[in-house]
C-alpha cells in the first residue's frame, strides 16, 4: 500500500494548473554511491562487465542496492500506480482532493535538480525551493545533498 501524496496549497495549484508536478522525497543523506557489476552476462572476454549505479542504503550499513531496487521502495508507489492526493491543512492534517497517476519514478541526488525542475515542482527559484525543502525535511537538509526519490505525478481527477 502506498502513501497518499500530500501537497501544500502552492504545489496543489501547480498540479492543478500544469496537470503534473515533480515531487522529491529524501531517501537519506551521506549515502555512498557505487558502480556495481550488473546481473547480466558479459558479452565477451574483452568487453567490460555491465555495471549498475547503486547506493549504500541505509547509510553506513555496508549494504549496496541498485538504483532500481531503491525505486521499488518509493513510499508513494511505482510508475503507473494511481495515488490519492491530499491537501495539507493546519495541525498536520490533510483532506482528500482527488487522485493522480505516477508517470515515472527515479532516484538521484538533490544536487542534480535544474531550474526547470524547480519550476515544475511549483517554485520560482533555488532560494525559495531550498527554504521550503529545509522546512519540510529537516532531517535531510538541502546543504547535505540528500539522495531522493523523484516522482512525476500527473493529474487524474479532482474531488470538490
Amino acid at each position: 500500500m502506498s502513501l497518499p501524496v500530500v501537497l501544500d496549497e502552492q504545489r496543489a495549484r501547480q498540479l492543478d494548473s500544469a496537470g503534473r508536478i515533480i515531487l522529491r522525497i529524501p531517501i537519506g543523506v551521506g549515502l555512498a554511491q557505487r558502480q556495481m557489476v550488473a546481473r547480466g552476462e558479459q558479452q565477451s572476454l574483452f568487453d567490460l562487465a555491465p555495471t549498475e549505479r547503486g547506493y549504500e542504503w541505509p547509510a553506513g550499513s555496508g549494504v549496496f542496492v541498485t538504483s532500481q531496487e531503491l525505486v521499488a521502495q518509493c513510499p508513494i508507489g511505482q510508475a503507473g500506480d494511481c495515488v490519492d492526493v491530499n491537501l495539507l491543512q493546519g495541525f498536520s492534517r490533510s483532506k482528500p482532493v482527488g487522485k493522480a497517476r505516477i508517470a515515472a519514478v527515479k532516484v538521484e541526488p538533490l544536487e542534480l535538480i535544474s531550474d526547470t525542475t524547480i519550476r515544475a515542482e511549483g517554485y520560482e527559484n533555488w532560494t525559495e525551493y531550498a527554504f521550503h525543502w529545509n522546512q519540510r525535511y529537516p532531517g535531510a537538509p538541502w546543504d547535505f545533498d540528500p539522495v531522493c526519490w523523484v516522482a512525476e505525478i500527473c493529474q487524474s481527477s479532482l474531488a470538490s
